[in-house]
């Protein structure tokens, strides 16, 4: 099926955002790292570290996602890629396998529980998380209630989904016990939705520190420039917001 040219325009923009920043921190290559890929569609990200000589884990729920990601491995080869067909929570919470990197490239606001989803993916990444998400344009920490059309295969599985603010994600992963954040800051040819900061992307790490590809120049924020840019969490902070209610709430003015 031919893709759509803003389509593949999108796709190859958000690889060259995001890849080169993951490729950045491991100088050595990825032969032989495990990746875990949390809602991998039809297996793009996969196959870009597979590419890399990764081993590399698919983890897809939608039976349309995974038979047209078998269809690709038929022209492509299939990488040595391993598909599960079930929702990252129902993977993670069977799962005892360690990953060297774990991705949630579009995943964390489509699930009811962002935070459980994240924390269970704590426990099974050795090195790396890696979260891109759309977002609320705001610094500080919140969510808002949306309901998504689970027959979309662009979306979840879930009806109520938690959307988060940009400042949400960053307290969610400062709260995973990682030593190191870094947060790719959106300049440069991105699609919209990163350049209007409805979209962000996050990367932690356990130990080593996280390292700005020199194509980058230097546009990242890490550690302790990030705790100053985002508020600090309050004790009664706003943690849920419904959008029926701001929407009523906008009407009636």
């Amino acid at each position: 099926i031919p893709m759509d040219e803003d389509l593949r325009r999108r796709i190859w923009k958000r690889r060259n955002h995001i890849i080169p920043s993951i490729l950045a921190q491991y100088p050595n290559g990825l032969k032989e790292s495990s990746v875990c890929d949390l809602g991998a569609n039809s297996g793009f990200w996969g196959r870009e570290f597979a590419d890399h000589g990764a081993k590399v884990t698919c983890v897809e729920p939608r039976r349309e996602n995974t038979a047209q990601a078998k269809a690709i491995a038929e022209i492509l080869g299939d990488k040595g890629m391993n598909w599960i067909q079930e929702t990252a929570e129902e993977f993670l919470e069977k799962s005892d396998t360690q990953y060297d990197i774990v991705l949630l490239l579009g995943l964390l606001y489509h699930v009811s529980d962002p935070m459980a989803l994240l924390k269970s993916a704590v426990r099974h990444a050795r090195d790396l998380i890696v979260v891109d998400s759309h977002c609320i344009n705001d610094d500080s920490p919140y969510f808002e209630v949306r309901n998504e059309t689970s027959n979309d295969i662009t979306q979840g599985v879930e009806e109520i989904i938690l959307l988060p603010s940009r400042g949400a994600i960053f307290w969610m992963m400062r709260s995973c016990g990682y030593k190191h954040i870094m947060e790719l800051e959106n300049v440069g040819d991105l699609p919209d939705d990163y350049l209007s900061f409805n979209r962000c992307t996050f990367m932690i790490r356990r130990n080593d520190a996280l390292v700005t590809p020199p194509s980058k120049n230097g546009l990242m924020r890490c550690d302790t420039e990030l705790n100053a840019a985002y508020p600090n969490l309050e004790p009664a902070s706003r943690l849920i917001r419904s959008e029926s209610r701001i929407r009523r709430r906008n009407d009636a003015k």
